[in-house]
């Protein structure tokens, strides 16, 4: 197992700079000097972020190379990091922003070393903190220069920028170059006076500098009119200065080029080139056209897609020359054209050899494959305009690369490929199908392993390995446990994994998916209240992943493990679990990441069930909104329960509905039945608790809930499972709320046993409240307290308070009325119902909302709640009009008036109405 990984820079090492594309590009020629700038900057030395922002054209480049030699000739530590298109994922931009400081030589030796390691198991998030953290209290500031951030707008990676902006310390500063707004809130930092903006205004060449830059290029001498002309003309924008002035050395006699120069910049570009380029060597033209097909290129791949052994001096020539070329890298290995000047030699290509782009793309992907840059390798064989050569790069190295974190990249590589020739390549169709799982999109994902179920079957038709199919079927089958479990597929999830697991030790099997299905057939097992097994499989799927050193699977594995523990009511258990899987997702991905509410929501609904509502609330609070990403169901309804609880708890019941509504709604549109039916089953039980059981039965009948296996006594040849308890439960509430108590008891009963003898203890403290509770309504009192006694040790050992004290009335009586009678609190279970009662006293961690007053009955404490009872009892109500009016159930009236007659020493409703009035309770 690896340990986390700490990046510590050595801030006392000699100023240097760099890039990974990446070093101040090297200096073709001399920069005009800008001494305006480089002082406005440097007395600015203070500030975390200059941003300079401009159009192409106006040096922000050339300034920031100004700004860069002269820090270094000072000492100072200097990164240069040139962004482009490749770099929109964070991880890609996390990865460059740390090679361009490793590569600067500022790392100590070791981080190579760990940079591997974060490649490979370590989240964005984490490695910028990691980055962050490591230059706090350093010995002196490093400036980090980012070069063309435009290219991260409207990307995911502008997310990693921000979180760098944000997460800074002062001694890690920032220059950032762009184009255009990027999208980074600069409102705070601006306010603090902790920004410096240079704009396209402050960059504009002024007169004296377009004269000083004419003469600095040996420009034939133009009159000071001639000069303000230009200077009118280009508005300052130096690249159209500097067009006319390379136009000017080729014809210095050429009196017209000046009115050439107008406001329309791509026909100036297009103009310049076509008269620069038509002036170079034929070898030299040759080289600019075919190597301009490249995005970014190298000495050795030109030579092998050129067929040619002078690269690299004509790489000088063309550099020498001042031919847009673009160093990207510290060492001058790789290198690019200025976009403008690369279309225009690509068209000038296709004009005259429609067939070579192609050609030339297709050699250059073969050697970035051997090169193993398979990312270039693919992008290049798509340019050749050759799927099927595309395809076979990305189905040769997909697992590999998605196991690197760049899932989102595969994904979308493998969208660019035409589905006729996808189909061909299973491995690609499984690895992508993981991923549509994950994002529960399930209709996508089966229809992708039903197609690499055929092709398989037609591989094996023709003679293919046995080798290679065996694992393509492994892979095929994990895939097939992973759709059964999102759609609650239990028996055909626990067969599936059951047999994987039987016969991975014949194929060698990856671990990381042996662990997989250890973990689905744990989740499939207490699914099925099958609880013997939880312990060896926890173990077996960490022994497995452990095995990868892919620390991110013992998430998943927490995030199954803790429920189950959960279920078995060892809660202290299950919070140890939770909590060790949620500092794994924060250290790999950060706190900010999807991956974190995979466990983090089951945490906060154990914390609700314990009464540890801040600790629930703050969980869900910063994890419910990222927990529709990607994940497991567990999450989803762990998460929109427990928010919904918290929300009847504050008094937002309109709230807690629209939570159920949307976890339903959810669930039903991505074939997530375990989620949609669990949630209809807690908005059915939150209307029931509202008096409002016209409407719960309405949802129940048009879910189908009343006619579910659950709802009846008899369990058949079914193995019953948590979803059929949730069911069940919502199915005695409203048969009790229509007057069929004796069908809720039966069943209430059957559960009972049921749970218990499978020792289940949060499910049977569920069904003992409630069977209390059913007791309670048909006058049985003695018999509910046997009920609720059952359940006191279970919950006690567990501190499930909430399961408890969210039943509300009439439990809470009976609470309270235990609370007096019973003994002395010395047992745990007698202190848990002491520390019960005082929830429910005023002030308690939970009051009941009818506080009782201080008139005396005969027996006992008349509530508010009982008065008003009374009050529409003396005035000819039924018990149904009552309910309907105080938001009770039927029977619970019948349970309140049964409190009622024992308080005032009666035996009916007329009795107790006029004893009530004699003692002056009720007018």
């Amino acid at each position: 197992m690896k340990s986390p990984v700490h990046l510590t820079f050595d801030s006392a090492k000699g100023g240097g700079s760099s890039t990974t594309r990446g070093r101040p590009p090297p200096q073709g020629e001399r920069l005009l000097e800008r001494p305006r700038l480089i002082s406005l900057i440097s007395r600015a030395a203070g500030v975390r972020l200059v941003q300079i922002q401009a159009p192409a054209g106006y040096g922000k480049t050339s300034l920031l190379q100004q700004w860069a030699a002269q820090a270094h000739a000072d000492g100072a530590l200097v990164a240069w990091l040139s962004v482009d298109e490749r770099d929109g994922e964070p991880m890609t931009f996390v990865r460059r922003v740390l090679q361009s400081l490793e590569e600067s030589g500022q790392a100590k030796p070791q981080e190579a070393a760990a940079y591997q390691v974060m490649q490979g198991y370590l989240g964005w998030r984490a490695i910028v903190q990691e980055l962050c953290d490591s230059f706090v209290d350093a010995q002196r500031p490093c400036y980090l220069l980012i070069d063309d951030a435009q290219c991260l707008k409207n990307t995911d990676a502008l997310a990693c920028l921000r979180m760098l902006l944000v997460e800074a310390p002062p001694d890690l500063r920032m220059i950032v170059s762009s184009r255009e707004d990027v999208g980074v809130p600069l409102a705070r930092m601006r306010a603090l006076g902790e920004l410096l903006e240079i704009s396209a205004e402050d960059l504009r060449f002024l007169d004296g500098e377009t004269q000083a830059f004419l003469e600095h290029r040996g420009s034939a001498r133009l009159s000071s009119e001639q000069v303000h002309l230009l200077q009118e003309r280009a508005e300052g924008w130096i690249a159209g200065i500097k067009l006319f002035s390379m136009a000017l050395n080729l014809q210095p006699e050429n009196s017209q080029l000046l009115q050439a120069l107008t406001g329309e910049r791509r026909q100036v570009a297009d103009f310049f080139l076509e008269d620069v380029f038509s002036r170079q060597p034929r070898a030299v033209q040759d080289f600019l056209l075919r190597t301009s097909v490249f995005d970014r290129f190298c000495p050795v791949m030109c030579n092998v897609a050129l067929g040619i052994e002078a690269s690299q001096r004509l790489i000088d020539e063309v550099e020498d020359a001042g031919l847009f070329l673009v160093p990207l890298d510290q060492t001058r290995t790789w290198y690019r054209y200025h976009h403008l000047f690369a279309e225009f030699l690509r068209r000038q290509l296709r004009d005259q050899s429609p067939g070579e782009p192609a050609a030339l793309c297709r050699r250059a992907a073969a050697w970035l494959t051997s090169a193993d840059m398979h990312v270039e390798a693919f992008d290049c064989a798509l340019k050749a305009q050759d799927p099927v050569y595309a395809a076979e790069i990305l189905d040769a190295h997909c697992e590999s690369i998605f196991a690197a974190g760049m899932q989102v990249e595969v994904q979308a590589m493998a969208a660019r490929i035409p589905s006729h020739i996808l189909a061909l390549y299973p491995r690609l169709l499984l690895i992508i199908s993981w991923r549509l799982i994950a994002q529960w999109r399930l209709p996508e994902a089966r229809s992708l392993v039903g197609v690499a179920g055929s092709r398989l079957r037609e591989m094996e038709s023709v003679g293919a390995g046995a080798g290679e199919l065996e694992r393509l079927r492994f892979l095929a089958a994990h895939r097939e446990s992973q759709i059964a479990h999102a759609v609650y597929d239990l028996p055909r999830l626990e067969e599936t994994c059951a047999k994987a697991i039987q016969t991975s030790a014949e194929l060698s099997a990856d671990p990381y998916l042996l662990g997989s299905f250890c973990n689905s057939l744990q989740f499939a097992q207490r699914e099925q209240y099958k609880l013997a097994k939880v312990d060896r499989l926890d173990a077996m799927a960490r022994e497995q992943v452990e095995r990868t050193g892919a620390k991110h699977g013992e998430i998943f594995i927490a995030a199954i493990s803790g429920p189950s523990y959960m279920l078995m009511g060892k809660t202290e258990r299950a919070e140890t679990v939770m909590r060790a899987g949620l500092r794994i997702a924060d250290q790999c991905a950060g706190r900010d990441d999807p991956l974190g509410s995979v466990v983090a929501l089951s945490l906060a609904e154990l914390h609700y069930e314990r009464n540890e509502i801040a600790e629930a609330e703050a969980l869900v609070r910063h994890y419910m909104p990222l927990a529709t990403s990607a994940g497991f169901v567990d999450q989803l309804l762990a998460g929109w329960t427990t928010q919904a609880r918290l929300q009847v708890l504050r008094g937002d019941v309109d709230a807690a509905f629209q939570t159920l509504e949307a976890a339903a709604e959810f669930g039903a549109r991505h074939d997530l039945e375990r989620l949609h039916i669990a949630a209809n089953a807690q908005q059915i039980r939150l209307l029931l608790q509202l008096g409002r059981a016209k409407e719960a039965a309405g949802l129940a009948n048009r879910e189908g809930l009343l006619s579910h296996r659950a709802a009846s006594v008899e369990r058949g040849q079914h193995r019953f499972t948590t979803l059929d308890s949730a069911v069940a439960l919502a199915a005695c509430r409203l048969m009790a709320a229509e007057d069929r108590v004796s069908d809720a008891l039966s069943i209430a009963r059957s559960w009972r046993s049921f749970v218990t003898a499978a020792q289940a203890v949060r499910a049977a403290v569920d069904w003992d409240v409630l069977l209390a509770e059913l007791l309670l309504v048909t006058g049985e009192r003695l018999a509910a307290q046997r009920a609720l006694s059952q359940a006191l040790p279970k919950a006690a050992t567990a501190r499930l308070i909430r399961p408890i004290l969210d039943e509300g009335e009439p439990i809470a009586g009976l609470i309270r009325q235990m609370g007096r009678t019973e003994r002395p609190p010395e047992a745990q279970a007698e202190r848990f119902l002491a520390e019960l009662a005082a929830c429910l006293e005023p002030g308690g961690a939970m009051a009941d909302p009818c506080e009782e007053r201080e008139d005396i009955a005969v027996l006992g404490k008349m509530s508010e709640r009982e008065t008003k009872i009374l009050a529409l009892a003396g005035a000819g109500a039924g018990n149904r009009q009552i309910g309907e009016q105080l938001g009770l159930t039927e029977g619970t009236v019948k349970w309140y008036l049964q409190q009622i007659f024992d308080k005032v020493g009666v035996r009916d409703r007329k009795q107790a109405v006029a004893r009530a009035r004699r003692l002056g309770l009720i007018a």
